[in-house]
């Protein structure tokens, strides 16, 4: 059974419909936990109430009632349900939003995204590394890298996990909204070096001029005191990195 009536504040209404379910369906006014609703059963105020009550809050009592008091703390519509046996309902509740939760992280500065070039030196291979500052507090999580080659021949690339921070400091990440400032802790650095340090993560080679999305299948951690680096394994070559990532409070 549905009953829809409408409420003067303060002043409570019986209903006197027996059944085992109950359940508030709408209400008008966009105060709060404004309903308290008590149930009877042969004149006896049954042990179970529903107070402070909002849309969508419910009662079953398997011994049943035969009356049910509502107060409605504002002046409003109430409807309500009562019925009887084993029921239920696969009505959502009030709005169902789908977030997008790249666009909200964008949205709140928590995004990041930086690009840089770098030149090695004779006997050296190229190397650019997102690296996150111990004792930043927050987790750096990788979602995109992209490599190209800046002149000279096909050449391997490899990417690689790394505890130690590479030598010369290129940048802060930016953040992807204007309206925030670089992030305070992660870090895009250079460095070359005659053989490729770190735990291997992806190896691909890497044509002329052609940006390659390296394929992470899921994101990398970076926990503070950690890099992701890349590196081109050909010797006095120029390698142009770019990275985005998200950072999560520990």
């Amino acid at each position: 059974m549905l009953i829809r009536e409408i409420f003067a504040a303060g002043i409570p209404k019986a209903f006197n419909h027996p059944g085992n379910y109950f359940r508030i369906k709408n209400v008008t006014g966009l105060v709060p936990e404004s309903l308290d609703c008590t149930f009877f059963r042969n004149g006896a105020v049954v042990d179970v109430d529903v107070t402070k009550a909002d849309p969508g809050d419910f009662a079953y009592l398997p011994a049943g009632f035969d009356r049910v008091e509502v107060v409605s703390t504002i002046a409003q519509e109430v409807t309500v349900q009562i019925a009887r046996g084993r029921v239920g309902s696969d009505r959502i509740m009030g709005n169902v939003s789908i977030v997008d939760l790249s666009v909200q992280r964008a949205m709140q500065g928590k995004a990041f995204g930086f690009a840089f070039a770098f030149l090695s030196t004779a006997g050296n291979m190229p190397a650019v590394q997102l690296w996150n500052l111990p004792g930043s507090g927050v987790n750096l999580i990788v979602e995109d890298v992209v490599a190209t080659s800046v002149g000279g021949a096909p050449s391997y690339v490899q990417v690689t996990l790394e505890a130690i921070a590479q030598t010369t400091l290129a940048g802060s990440a930016n953040a992807k909204n204007m309206a925030y400032v670089a992030s305070a802790a992660a870090r895009v650095r250079t460095g070359q070096a005659a053989a490729v340090a770190g735990v291997v993560l992806a190896n691909f080679v890497l044509l002329l001029s052609s940006p390659y999305l390296v394929p992470l299948k899921s994101p990398v951690v970076l926990v503070p005191g950690t890099g992701l680096t890349v590196w081109r394994q050909l010797v006095a070559s120029e390698i142009l990195v770019t990275f985005g990532h998200y950072e999560q409070p520990i």
